[in-house]
């Protein structure tokens, strides 16, 4: 709302209503927690909680950037350039708190190696659209496959 006129009308609008309260969608597995809490235009604020031993992720996107803001917990997040070996950690706790952006192209990771479960608040410039699933999935750590041996049993 950048006309100031039509801001002063919506401030007006909602002052007369009643508190808004209303639920957020989850998606959860095994791992943790996905919460998508804010929407706007220019994107969406989400909580991620992972559970101990557990981590999220290995994906990457084309046209999205994310910042990931460690809330409660220490959070590993691993990050590597879909066509590149190299791995990045970074670290983030509360107690420095630290933003980690991760650029289009690059396959991230957030990882709970602590005893109880982290909370991640996380930014994307953009919003999730049912048509335009901008999701790869990469992992971040590349796994060798090794031809399985044969069996022999006697």
């Amino acid at each position: 709302m950048k006309d100031p006129f039509v801001y002063a009308l919506y401030l007006s609008f909602i002052s007369h209503r009643p508190d808004f309260v209303y639920p957020f969608v989850e998606q959860s597995d095994d791992n943790g927690t996905y919460s998508e809490v804010i929407r706007s235009s220019e994107g969406h604020i989400a909580l991620n909680l992972v559970r101990p031993g557990c981590y999220v992720g290995d994906c990457y996107h084309i046209k999205k950037v994310k910042d990931f803001i460690p809330i409660i917990g220490n959070a590993l997040i691993r990050t590597r350039k879909y066509d590149q070996e190299d791995i990045t950690d970074n670290r983030g706790n509360p107690e420095k708190p630290t933003i980690i952006r991760v650029l289009p192209g690059c396959a991230y990771r957030i990882c709970n190696e602590g005893e109880s479960s982290i909370l991640v608040m996380s930014w994307c410039n953009e919003l999730d659209v049912e048509n335009d699933k901008d999701i790869y999935d990469e992992p971040v750590e590349k796994v060798e496959v090794v031809e399985e041996a044969e069996h022999y049993y006697y």
